[in-house]
């Protein structure tokens, strides 16, 4: 094994070695240790518990006793790598000898908070136990505690209560304890009441599959759509609405409705996930609507995603009564850091008999809140330390040696959030830093200038635990006040920063009125273009609901975004009361072709003379806006079709 270390590696193994040794030796009669009341807290309660201090020796050298609670995200992903020294002929054969494993590890932290606990005067500790409690009110946003893993590769979110006692003397060392801390997330933290009053429901948009045998034998197609419950949480149900069109020859036996949790997690460069199914349930076809029966020719099968197809879709999925899917109890809720995430993605599956018959699936994402709180948990986390706790009365405990009143560790203000370390920086060593390490870094002020301002809310909204608690402040921030800087691509990227749709919401909102005039369809762009169709939701629809109103130019250029919604989105604008052309209803203005809009708004701009942008402002914001917005993918065919004319010119983007 010290062979395989290496030189480097080997001298760091003896030498830790030895000061196991030593400090064995030179700490006997000495035995430091961390009690906690409970190991498992719900973010929000209060931590308690007692540091006991057993001296057996007559007097011991000490200074000080120091308390640390800190939190962090670590993630480990395992690859292997070809070694050096063995040749690459094609006569030497493949074993697992010829390769050597590594690993990249990153981290970061999301708590570190340090309080001393004791000084001792006269540099020394008399012979007893010492008691020292001490209790602490948790954040409300932490994350809860979790782990995955695949392999060798890991990730983990952890917390972690230790003690220090510092020594003096050249042969005293150090002597150290630390208790592992669970930590449940809170049901109402990160915008969670909000989540359920907001959207009610998720949709898969219905979709034409084509159907074929053995991959080239074409048997018609099947159109399905499902709609969910936009959240759930664990030991509960969750409502799911399927509507299928058989247009082919094949048979439906039955549907498969699955509920997938997938963790994410990076180090360095390298990304790693591991998935577990949380819910399955079966429904056969007699339970579904008519429609699944297959055709008996293949002439005239197939489908096309008109208007009608998906309305009648739309209407279906509304209609029907919903299947209920139960969530294991053992889901963990959904998790976004800047590490790892864990998402859960809803499946809807058609079962086609047959070999290699074409099996048509649809999903969409759905939230995993924390479960709720039950009356015992709400008394159990709002309750500290035990009326009688040991050591807690007099200086002198009764009996218990050093100690005294019970030590509140500070937590309002302390910052919580940093920046991912990689590397050596992120190694075993670095995990959980000891209560000596410097204090974590607080946030930086936020700047007076609106220009820095929108740089650095996008650096608190990448690094922040709380990103509800950001976007509070940027309502009452003074450089916030007004952001006449603001460009398309800066809006693009902060609301896509945003992990919660409910916070999402509320911040485009809010940007787009603090832009004022400068706010321009552009910037709605960006941000449309910045949340995917694939896993909206209804998100975006809401979104042009509640952000289009504030665009300056949204009289002559709302056809542009009308245009980047899908055909179902803009169903779902016409049944949320949005008109023309949000709907995809005829509006007053044509609007040319895709392929066309280029060189018709070039043309358009030749002949009077001018250019126009999108923002209608000039200076570097708006400049790289339109320069960003004119490298993104080209719009979405409006639900109404397109005409080649248009009867006033074009923006060019």
């Amino acid at each position: 094994e010290s062979v395989r270390l290496g030189r480097g590696r080997r001298r760091k193994h003896l030498a830790s070695h030895r000061d196991f040794v030593l400090r064995d030796m030179f700490s006997s009669g000495l035995d430091l240790r961390v009690v906690l009341h409970t190991a498992t807290v719900r973010a929000g309660g209060r931590l308690a518990g007692e540091v006991q201090l057993e001296v057996s020796k007559d007097r011991v050298d000490a200074v000080d006793l120091q308390l640390n609670v800190s939190g962090e995200e670590s993630t480990v992903i395992h690859y292997q790598t070809r070694r050096s020294d063995i040749g690459t002929s094609k006569e030497t054969s493949t074993t697992d000898s010829e390769y050597e494993d590594r690993y990249a590890r990153s981290r970061r932290e999301l708590l570190r908070v340090s309080m001393p606990l004791a000084q001792f005067v006269g540099g020394v500790v008399e012979r007893g136990s010492h008691r020292f409690p001490f209790e602490a009110d948790l954040p409300i946003v932490l994350p809860g505690s979790m782990s995955a893993c695949k392999g060798q590769s890991t990730c983990a979110v952890s917390y972690r209560v230790s003690a220090r006692l510092s020594r003096s003397g050249a042969l005293s060392f150090t002597k150290t304890h630390a208790a592992d801390l669970v930590v449940l997330a809170h049901p109402d933290a990160h915008g969670a009441p909000a989540a359920e009053a907001g959207p009610a429901h998720v949709f898969a948009e219905p979709r034409v599959h084509p159907v074929r045998q053995c991959l080239c034998f074409a048997r018609g197609a099947v159109v399905i759509g499902a709609r969910a419950d936009a959240i759930a949480r664990p030991g509960t149900e969750l409502g799911v609405s399927v509507a299928v069109e058989n247009r082919s020859i094949a048979k439906i036996d039955f549907i498969d409705i699955e509920l997938h949790e997938r963790t994410t997690w990076r180090a360095e460069q390298r990304v790693e996930s591991a998935s577990e199914q949380v819910a399955r349930l079966r429904v056969s076809a007699r339970e579904l609507p008519g429609g699944l029966e297959p055709l008996k020719s293949v002439k005239g099968a197939g489908a096309h995603e008109s208007v009608q197809v998906l309305r009648a879709m739309l209407d279906k999925l509304r209609a029907d009564s919903p299947f209920m899917l139960s969530v294991r109890g053992t889901a963990g809720p959904g998790v976004k850091g800047a590490l790892l995430e864990r998402t859960h993605t809803l499946s809807v599956r058609v079962n086609t008999p047959g070999c290699c018959v074409t099996d048509p699936e649809v999903s969409m994402p759905v939230a995993i809140l924390p479960s709720a709180l039950n009356t015992a948990e709400l008394e159990s986390a709002s309750t500290g330390l035990p009326p009688a706790y040991p050591g807690s009365g007099g200086s002198n405990g009764g009996g218990s040696g050093l100690g005294g009143a019970v030590a509140v560790v500070p937590m309002a203000g302390m910052p919580f959030g940093g920046k991912p370390v990689h590397g050596a920086a992120a190694g075993e060593d670095a995990a959980h830093p000891a209560p000596s390490a410097p204090p974590m870094p607080r946030a930086a002020s936020a700047p007076t200038s609106s220009a820095a301002y929108i740089g650095w809310l996008e650096a608190e909204l990448g690094s922040a635990v709380d990103q509800a608690a950001v976007v509070a402040r940027v309502r009452t921030d003074p450089a916030a006040t007004s952001l006449p800087e603001l460009n398309p691509a800066q809006y693009g990227r902060l609301v896509s920063a945003v992990h919660s749709t409910t916070t999402q919401l509320k911040l485009a909102a809010l940007l787009a009125s603090r832009a004022g005039p400068a706010f321009r369809c552009a910037h709605l762009l960006a941000a449309l273009r910045a949340l995917h169709v694939e896993h909206s939701g209804v998100g975006r629809v809401e979104l042009v609901q509640r952000v289009a109103p504030a665009c300056a130019d949204e009289a002559e250029h709302a056809h542009l975004i009308a245009a980047e919604l899908s055909r179902f989105e803009q169903l779902l604008c016409e049944q949320a009361g949005m008109g023309a052309p949000y709907s995809g209803a005829p509006s007053t203005r044509t609007q040319p072709s895709p392929a066309n809009v280029g060189q018709h708004s070039h043309a358009q701009a030749n002949a009077q003379g001018s250019r126009a942008t999108i923002g209608g402002r000039g200076g570097d914001g708006s400049a790289a806006g339109a320069a960003q917005l004119d490298s993104l993918p080209s719009v979405r065919q409006p639900l109404t079709g397109t005409s080649a004319a248009s009867t006033q010119p074009l923006l060019t983007l």
